[in-house]
């Protein structure tokens, strides 16, 4: 369902119902290479929550485009958001979500760059004492078992932009990705080995190692193949939304009241736990 053309009546009464799961996508707004669009990454993500909900009854919000992609910023159409204004953004969009009635709140990311970010959310949530529960489900770009499968040389595959993720474009929004552009745009990586810095991370790593922000062979792709990573991905998403649903609230509400028990009295040992 999504939340943006339900009704109130339909709302009241899916939130009656006692399920109370949102799901929020997330992506980003960045270059994938010559032939993928901008909003590649939420496009995606979008139509993997709303399938994932048709299989467990939940609400889908409107997905949200703008993120943290501080590299993408050299290349045209990037949005970039600072972390400081996305932990304050998004924690005022689940405020509001949970005061709707919400009790969990899957936030649903297809960017792999959200990974730096939602993490630490969902853990800074909890010193909050929130009236709901979050719970961060990063939506894979494929399975590996999976995608080697398909694929006669792994090369093709890569990641960002690549084979694998082109065809799952072609099969969600075809319309959109440029045909003509879908080459191997050799070189696929950068001048990753002018540097050695260990097992350290470096600012510009990412800008580094690609240059022209894809890695693969997109010429690969086919419709297809995006058919089959994308049932695959929406079915391992909906038995996450499942566990997620079965988990029961009351359970989850007294783990976070003995959580601020803890919090209130960090002095307070483990077998005291019900003494207060």
């Amino acid at each position: 369902m999504q939340w943006e053309k339900m009704t109130p009546k339909e709302f009241s009464e899916y939130i009656k119902s006692g399920n109370r799961i949102c799901i929020l996508p997330i992506g980003s707004m960045e270059k994938h290479g010559e032939h993928l669009p901008l909003g590649n990454d939420t496009l995606k993500a979008y139509q993997y929550c709303l399938k994932a909900s048709e299989k467990v009854r939940s609400v889908v919000m409107p997905p949200f485009y703008f993120t943290h992609v501080p590299m993408a910023v050299v290349q045209p159409g990037a949005i970039n958001i600072p972390v400081s204004e996305l932990l304050k953004h998004f924690e005022l969009i689940c405020d509001e979500i949970g005061r709707n009635g919400f009790s969990k709140i899957v936030l649903a990311s297809a960017h792999g760059g959200n990974k730096t970010w939602l993490p630490a959310l969902i853990k800074d949530m909890a010193v909050k004492d929130k009236n709901y529960h979050l719970f961060y489900y990063r939506i894979p770009l494929f399975i590996r078992s999976t995608v080697e499968k398909l694929f006669e040389n792994q090369q093709d595959i890569g990641g960002h932009g690549g084979a694998a993720e082109t065809a799952i474009g072609l099969y969600l929004f075809e319309d959109a990705v440029d045909k003509q552009e879908m080459v191997d745009q050799q070189p696929i990586y950068g001048n990753s080995a002018d540097f050695d810095f260990g097992n350290s991370d470096n600012t510009y790593d990412f800008v580094r190692s690609y240059p022209r922000f894809y890695s693969g062979n997109p010429s690969k792709a086919t419709r297809d193949i995006g058919k089959t990573l994308f049932n695959e991905a929406v079915d391992n998403f909906a038995d996450t939304l499942r566990k997620i649903a079965a988990v029961d609230i009351n359970a989850l509400n007294s783990e976070k009241l003995q959580f601020f028990k803890k919090f209130n009295n960090p002095h307070l040992k483990p077998e005291d736990k019900n003494s207060i």
